[in-house]
């Protein structure tokens, strides 16, 4: 009794001094003599500004640490201002292991811990000073009976690359005991609810979750993780390995295996973008993966031994439609530490068998060589790429092709084999006529595109096509930002017997609308010029463009940069000739700009002027034209409106029939209605500008007058401006009754009446009015001369009284002498 009581005093004695120790520590050491020393010596270790919100420590039963929001800050040229910011951590130390110099957790847990890493350039990170050691170590035994990490965050964010990595909702729960005085064992799990990929253009997101066993040799440095369940993005896949020399230069060797994983699930790999363009596929098959390797750090993160093989079997992708297209019974990538071989077997596109083989090696500088070769029934493609709603596609396309190159240079692609069309139809709505009969032979090599005998229908019209491309193979696996500097260009020879242009680009907008003019002028092929430029040569025996039948066409055709040029043109049209110069700028397809320089001869005038005019079927005869325009728009009105130049015309051998015009104006002098009238010779200036046609010099001379004209008709309104002087005919000039006794004071010594008239209104309604002021000044010039001719008069008989007069006196003083 004696003893416990002795016991008893003196573990009562013992909780006392506890009690009175952990008194006087709180006393000694106060919240703020804590920081005032810790923070110091961590700000000085790290390098970096630390703050606490608040801090305490008790000792008994345990030696605990609370800490409140414990900020550490960045250093100066980063993005954000905190490297680490944690809303609470806690740590629980137990006592007794401390008397055998060990170091056991009761309790760690970090609540919400936000870490930004940030690499600003090649070879500076605000975290590269931690990852830098003098010499090696090994770790600590520190162990813990329980660690939480509750909603973790963390970034890190390349500038030079210009991505980033977010890893949000992280929580973990693990344990980590020593079971004897070398081992150590760990077991846990962790979660992340989110895992961000991001670049400039897209956005990747995967949750991810692990599940582990491990043990830890102290004395070996040595780390076996017996057990390790990962699912990413819904996908399992079970690990285990050993790494050697975990805290110096680690060795690691890992297996790896997944069974039965779903193509379903694999898509969960891909882009949401790419997701939603498989959201209504039916898809089936499995993915089989087992690979064994090992990694010795020492030589670099690539493994030196390396063996494993993933098994794709009885792939199926059936689009939305429910067509199945493409089926592979196995597909096979062989895994070494040198190559990745990738090949199908008995694949199908439809019904046609596709044969795959690829090849990737040498992981320095990694190259691809391959091989792809099938018969494509092209009517499937439109379930598979993303094309216009509403496309239609059809015939074969067989392929045959060969690929190597670097994968690190990819612009620089080979790029060899065969592509053979048959029998291709397209309708689109893209296209104003789909193309049907389409054939042809491509030929790549060298990253030269070699067009053989490319022929179709469209509509009406039939082409044939021959010419090469080079650089077409860099271009199109090159970067979006090299692009513009290597755009290729296309060599062509292009021949058409009938080629109806109105039919295959139809205007937004005509003088006369027909049907076609309602369909957008987008062909879907007018998009080449985006990305290639072309150097060709044009011969068309017949065409129609804006209804005007072109024959004997031949010309070269430059597109470079958006800026169509057609150059030494020669043509038939309207039964005459023509030559001369386009240039069309395409960079602004809503309001395309152009130039023209056009030279004629012979033209018939009537086919002429019903085209670009209202005097349809009047004036007949050979018309001569010379002139420059500029102007844009994609319809009529907008080009009448726009349009600039100036020229000049000639016309003979012709007549003028039956124009209203004519026999408005005939009806207003009084004179006879013209049936047919026969034109001399008819010659003029004009110039375009500000919507209207203006006429210079223009000298006409016909049967019965010879006109001349001045002033300009609006080319969008059809008004009327002109100032017009006839000189009538003396057998017609009689009919004129409108001036009166003044007529004759109008006609010239031959008779010819002039009859000087202002023109308003429109061509469809004219009005007319007498030009009274050239009257009045006719008049007063005709008194003026009267007058002049009545003086003269005058003077004569006084010359000649005075003549007489002195004639009568020399005679008188002669007879008086």
């Amino acid at each position: 009794m004696k003893f416990l009581k002795i016991l008893a005093i003196i573990m009562a004695a013992l909780v006392v001094l506890i009690i009175v120790a952990t008194v006087v520590a709180r006393i000694i050491f106060t919240k703020e003599k804590i920081l005032s020393i810790v923070i110091p010596k961590i700000e000085q270790a790290i390098h970096r500004q630390v703050s606490v919100k608040d801090a305490s420590i008790s000792i008994f039963p345990s030696i605990s640490l609370n800490v409140d929001s414990l900020v550490i800050k960045n250093k100066s040229g980063f993005q954000l201002e905190n490297l680490i910011s944690l809303e609470k951590f806690s740590v629980k130390l137990k006592l007794l292991p401390l008397l055998s110099k060990r170091v056991e957790l009761k309790k760690l847990v970090l609540v919400k811990p936000d870490i930004y890493l940030e690499k600003s350039t090649e070879q500076n990170s605000n975290y590269q000073d931690f990852l830098q050691t003098e010499k090696e170590e090994k770790i600590v035994p520190i162990t813990f009976d329980r660690l939480e990490i509750k909603d973790g965050r963390i970034v890190y964010y390349n500038r030079p690359k210009q991505s980033t990595i977010v890893i949000e909702g992280l929580n973990q729960e693990g344990e980590l005991k020593r079971v004897e005085d070398r081992i150590l064992t760990s077991r846990g799990k962790l979660s992340i609810g989110d895992i961000q990929l991001k670049r400039t253009e897209e956005v990747l997101s995967y949750p991810l979750e692990l599940d582990y066993q491990a043990s830890y040799d102290l004395i070996f440095d040595s780390l076996n993780f017996s057990q390790a369940k990962i699912k990413f993005a819904g996908i399992e896949i079970e690990a285990k390995g050993r790494i050697e020399n975990l805290t110096r230069k680690a060795a690691l060797n890992l297996e790896l295996k997944s069974e039965n994983l779903s193509v379903a699930e694999l898509q969960a790999l891909l882009p949401q973008a790419q997701r939603n363009k498989f959201k209504e596929w039916k898809t089936a098959g499995t993915l089989n993966l087992e690979a064994r390797g090992l990694w010795d750090f020492k030589q670099g993160i690539r493994p030196s031994q390396l063996d494993g093989q993933v098994l794709v079997k009885e792939v199926q992708l059936t689009p939305a439609q429910g067509q199945a297209s493409l089926s592979i019974p196995l597909l096979t990538a062989k895994l070494s530490s040198t190559s990745v071989v990738v090949t199908t077997s008995q694949a199908k596109f439809g019904e046609a068998p596709l044969q795959f083989k690829a090849i990737l090696e040498n992981f320095d500088q990694p190259t691809v060589t391959g091989e792809l070769s099938s018969t494509v029934d092209l009517s499937l493609l439109p379930k598979f790429l993303s094309m216009v709603p509403g496309t239609e596609l059809r015939g074969e396309l067989d392929l045959k092709t060969n690929f190597f190159g670097k994968v690190k240079e990819f612009k620089n692609f080979n790029l060899a084999g065969a592509a053979t069309l048959t029998n291709v139809g397209l309708a689109s709505p893209k296209l104003a006529q789909p193309i049907q009969n389409l054939n042809g032979r491509f030929r790549l090599g060298q990253g030269e595109l070699i067009v053989e005998n490319l022929s179709a229908k469209q509509g009406k019209s039939s082409f044939n096509l021959n010419g090469d491309c080079k650089g077409l193979v860099s271009y199109l696996l090159a970067k979006k930002e090299e692009k513009t500097s290597i755009k290729p260009m296309f060599k062509f020879n292009f021949s058409s017997d009938y080629l109806n242009l109105d039919e295959i680009l139809p205007a937004g907008d005509t003088l006369v609308t027909t049907k076609s003019d309602t369909v957008p002028a987008n062909a879907a092929y007018l998009g080449l010029a985006d990305f290639m430029n072309f150097d060709g040569k044009l011969k068309i025996d017949t065409a129609i463009f804006r209804q005007i039948q072109i024959t004997d066409f031949t010309g070269d055709l430059y597109l470079v940069d958006g800026v169509l040029q057609l150059t030494e043109d020669t043509c038939r049209v309207y039964s005459g000739t023509a030559n001369g110069e386009v240039t069309c700028y395409l960079n602004d397809p809503e309001n395309m700009k152009f130039d023209i320089k056009v030279e004629s001869q012979g033209m018939e005038a009537n086919q002429f002027l019903s085209r670009f005019s209202r005097i349809q079927n009047h004036l007949f005869g050979k018309l001569n034209f010379q002139g420059t325009f500029s102007g844009s728009g994609n319809s009529v009105p907008q080009i009448q409106n726009s349009l600039t130049g100036n020229g000049k015309v000639s016309f003979t051998e012709g007549k003028l029939t039956g124009w209203e015009f004519y026999n408005k104006m005939a009806g207003f002098l009084s004179l006879d209605e013209m049936k047919e009238e026969t034109i001399k010779e008819l010659k003029h200036l004009f110039e375009v500008k500000n919507g209207r046609l203006y006429f210079q010099d223009f000298l006409a001379s016909s049967g019965k007058a010879d006109w001349q004209v001045a002033g300009s008709l609006g080319l969008l309104d059809q008004t009327l401006d002109y100032s017009l002087n006839i000189l009538l005919a003396p057998e017609v000039s009689d009919q004129v009754s409108i001036f009166g006794e003044q007529a004759d004071f109008l006609k010239d010594e031959k008779g010819r009446l002039l009859v000087p008239l202002k023109i308003g209104g429109t061509t469809g309604s004219p009005k007319f009015a007498i030009d009274m002021s050239l009257v009045s000044q006719k008049l007063q010039n005709q008194l003026k001369q009267n007058l002049e001719e009545k003086k003269s008069e005058i003077n004569e008989d006084l010359k000649k009284q005075g003549k007489d007069l002195l004639e009568g006196l020399f005679k008188k003083k002669k007879k008086d002498g």
